[in-house]
């Protein structure tokens, strides 16, 4: 693995396995799509050479991982009420690709990568609170303690980063509230 995503690896992939975590449910297929997730970037650095944020692809990466885990598990669940007699009424309609829950849960995912992308533009200090207390749900003090950073510092980067993330997503919010109209 190169130096350039061994750091990547010790510096995100708490924070993508727990992002990856809580979009899939099963620990472990989590821990098998991140570890499929680093080891493709490995296998394929040479082509990932150009990209300058290699964070942000990361991200992307896992997000679009996620989406091939769903696809894969429907392609399975159609094969099986195929095959399986018994089947609950209406089941293959659930797994149509225009299904209101598929799309959905797309529409879910563009608001995730936006997100991420978004959290990428942060200041790293700002990004980095954010995370710990967001998506890790540490406390202000567990943070304090671990970055020796005072709490009032740390509330106040945690303000910075909601108030940009909610000007950044903005539109994309009332894209979402139209959606639902």
């Amino acid at each position: 693995m190169s130096r350039r995503l061994d750091t990547l690896f010790r510096e995100k992939s708490s924070q993508l396995l727990s992002f990856i975590r809580k979009r899939i449910g099963n620990p472990g297929d989590a821990e098998d799509l991140l570890q499929d997730l680093f080891t493709r970037a490995a296998e394929n650095l040479d082509a990932l050479s150009p990209v300058e944020n290699l964070g942000a692809w990361i991200w992307a990466a896992a997000r679009n991982r996620i989406i091939d885990y769903y696809r894969s598990k429907q392609t399975w669940l159609k094969r099986e009420s195929s095959v399986v007699p018994g089947t609950l009424e209406g089941e293959n309609d659930l797994m149509d690709d225009r299904s209101p829950g598929v799309e959905d849960a797309l529409l879910r995912e563009e608001m995730i990568d936006a997100l991420y992308e978004s959290l990428d533009e942060l200041p790293p200090e700002q990004r980095e609170v954010f995370l710990l207390q967001a998506v890790d749900g540490r406390t202000f003090a567990e943070i304090s303690e671990l970055t020796g950073v005072s709490i009032n510092t740390l509330t106040a980067r945690k303000r910075y980063a909601l108030r940009f993330l909610r000007r950044r997503l903005a539109d994309l919010k009332v894209f979402f509230d139209e959606m639902e109209h």
